[in-house]
């Protein structure tokens, strides 16, 4: 993973850039991971599934609890048990789906070219998943992706999980990036509340949930995407539209210095 120089894009790529995007500034970039940068959605959802059979529990289908913690869930539909009860059964879903992480092939073709651009430019990258830290750390090393981020922000390094902000807050501060110049990458409703509720720009990609009006129409809201590669095309093609301003504003001061003299 070579820092090669930005400039490398303008020969190889250009997208329009979105009018919702011109007048910000991104300077860090945190992506969920499930369903964003790995397919592991039907994973989880066999090993919920499993659980729920297990438990004889009339429990939810999945798409009604991504990117929530396997704590919090578990929390909320299995009330009834007992506190080392609902802690058995935590563990014992994460395990199912590690079994079945560890067998299945989760990575999403577009991923890795993606990041490679991405890295290109030196914004400063992190994870925050609601997966667990085992659960991260196998698919990570399994794509070899994990060397692109500066941080992974796990379910157990917090107390509350999406939709509460706490995920992102921390891997925003984790890169040491004000939320207000923050792209966070998400493909669940609760992911995009919690994305929104740090204070950073958000974005759906892939297959994502149908956002409520207030979430669409959050000022910080910039639109849906059908695939990370897209959203890394257009962020390049705003960090050149900064380094074309820049470079501009250098020159007319140059200009300006040179008639004075």
């Amino acid at each position: 993973m070579g820092n090669r120089s930005t400039t490398i894009f303008i020969v190889l790529m250009r997208v329009e850039l979105p009018q919702q995007w011109e007048k910000i500034t991104i300077k860090g970039v945190v992506f969920d991971m499930d369903g964003v940068l790995v397919d592991t959605s039907p994973c989880h959802a066999i090993a919920y599934g499993q659980l729920w059979q297990s438990l004889k529990i009339d429990g939810p289908g999945y798409a009604s609890i991504a990117g929530r913690s396997t704590k919090a869930v578990v929390s909320e539909y299995a009330a009834s048990l007992s506190s080392e009860e609902q802690r058995e059964a935590v563990t014992l879903k994460q395990s199912a789906a590690l079994e079945i992480l560890a067998k299945t092939d989760v990575g999403f073709t577009d991923v890795a070219s993606a990041l490679e651009r991405l890295s290109s430019t030196n914004i400063p990258m992190a994870i925050a998943t609601s997966a667990s830290k085992a659960s991260a750390d196998l698919v990570l090393k399994r794509l070899d992706i994990r060397n692109y981020f500066q941080e992974v922000v796990t379910s157990a390094d917090v107390e509350r999980s999406k939709p509460a902000p706490d995920l992102f807050v921390k891997a925003i501060n984790k890169i040491d990036i004000d939320a207000a110049e923050v792209l966070i990458l998400e493909d669940s409703v609760s992911g995009i509340a919690a994305a929104l509720a740090s204070g950073a720009y958000a974005v759906t990609v892939r297959q994502a949930e149908t956002l409520t009006d207030e979430l669409r129409n959050h000022s910080r809201f910039l639109g849906h995407f059908d695939t990370v590669g897209s959203v890394i095309d257009t962020l390049v093609e705003l960090l050149i539209h900064y380094q074309s301003k820049t470079e501009n504003k250098i020159s007319s001061q140059s200009n300006k210095s040179s008639e004075s003299v």
